[in-house]
């Protein structure tokens, strides 16, 4: 089996094919590109959740431009890329709270049906049970409707 080195970026690159003109260029691209965004992501998330962090008191374009020389184009792309992962674990975090809220909720609709079925039971059992027998010997009939 031979084993084919990739490349996955927007789209897949396959390094093996010798189609790719300074391939070892592309890889050190795509892993700076990763590890800018990855970066700029903890800033992000400090900004957003802490309120801190480099980004409190400046941009994103003139971070990644004091820090890497990078210009305003590729410093866009790296936002987006880092701020749309953020805002989608945002978003699953949401579901995954309303599908916990949903799952609590029918177990307290389950738990309220189940306690209703024993409290008939328990009042349809009381009926039939005698702490004091009756005086005059008969048996106490139970009504009709309960039967």
């Amino acid at each position: 089996m031979d084993i084919i080195r990739t490349v996955n970026a927007d789209r897949r690159y396959y390094l093996d094919e010798d189609k790719i003109y300074n391939a070892d260029s592309l890889v050190d691209t795509i892993r700076r590109f990763n590890d800018i965004k990855i970066q700029m992501y903890n800033h992000l998330y400090d900004l957003r959740y802490d309120n801190t962090g480099v980004f409190s008191d400046m941009t994103y374009s003139q971070w990644c431009t004091d820090t890497f020389g990078i210009n305003a184009y590729y410093a866009c792309a790296i936002y987006s890329a880092a701020s749309g992962a953020l805002a989608s674990q945002s978003e699953l975090n949401k579901i995954y709270i309303r599908s916990k809220e949903e799952d609590l909720k029918a177990r307290d609709t389950k738990i309220s049906s189940v306690k209703e079925q024993l409290e008939r039971k328990q009042a349809v059992k009381s009926l039939w049970t005698f702490t004091v027998p009756p005086k005059n010997g008969r048996r106490l009939i139970p009504v009709a409707s309960l039967q």
